[in-house]
């Protein structure tokens, strides 16, 4: 019994030990994403930015109209 238990403590912390392992892993992926972003967005014109946010809000706004007239007409047509 005692023996099963530190079985299952070292299959644990190993585990444990993976995990954290894999964590850092994709952390230095996450910070090596941020260096090459940051990287191509020095080189891209502020135009560009600018163009994409314009367009981002306006699908924002289209897509929540949308929505709220679909919520409108299933109201009235379930009045009906």
């Amino acid at each position: 019994m005692k023996k099963e238990k530190e079985q299952e403590i070292k299959r644990l912390n190993n585990e444990i030990a993976s995990i954290k392992n894999e964590l850092a892993k994709y952390d230095e992926q996450l910070e090596e994403c941020k260096k090459y972003k940051d990287f191509l967005d020095k080189l891209t014109p502020p135009e560009w930015f600018e163009e994409v946010k314009r367009k981002t809000v306006k699908n924002f706004h289209v897509t929540r109209f949308s929505g709220i007239l679909e919520g409108w007409i299933r109201v009235e047509c379930g009045r009906s």
